[in-house]
């Protein structure tokens, strides 16, 4: 899958419990080709998602639009992180991937699993126990 012009990140949570402020983040080392087609990557990662709000149990966190049309990154590695969620369930946190064919004004809606019409990412299974965290990567 190649990065789009613009795209976001939508978080689910089903982890059972709320997720606090912050708590849910998604940083990237994204890549494409430089004039001489050699491959190169970010200099640093860039954080691309982080709860601004409290993501209650069932409900979804939207990230804002990433404007890709002047790095044009065609993929990249990304983290995501999921700390202080007690997930009593052993529930877990989707991420979705969702691309706007505008300009990025707007985009597929989501209202959960069924229904999404975003591409789900990642499934990052809330761990219990010291820290309360997990991290997933995937590569996009």
């Amino acid at each position: 899958m190649v990065l789009a012009r613009d795209y976001r990140f939508v978080v689910e949570n089903d982890s059972g419990d709320d997720v606090e402020v912050g708590s849910v983040k998604i940083d990237a080392k994204r890549w494409n080709f430089d004039q001489s087609g050699v491959l190169t990557y970010e200099g640093s990662e860039t954080e691309v998602y982080a709860n601004g709000a409290i993501i209650s149990d069932g409900a979804v966190g939207t990230g804002g639009s990433v404007d890709n049309s002047s790095d044009l990154f065609i993929g990249g590695d990304f983290n995501v992180t999921v700390t202080g969620a007690a997930a009593p369930d052993g529930g877990s946190v989707f991420v979705y991937y969702e691309t706007s064919t505008d300009g990025g004004v707007t985009f597929p809606g989501i209202s959960g699993i069924a229904d999404n019409e975003g591409d789900i990412v990642v499934s990052v299974p809330v761990q219990t126990g010291i820290g309360n965290w997990a991290i997933e990567h995937f590569s996009l």
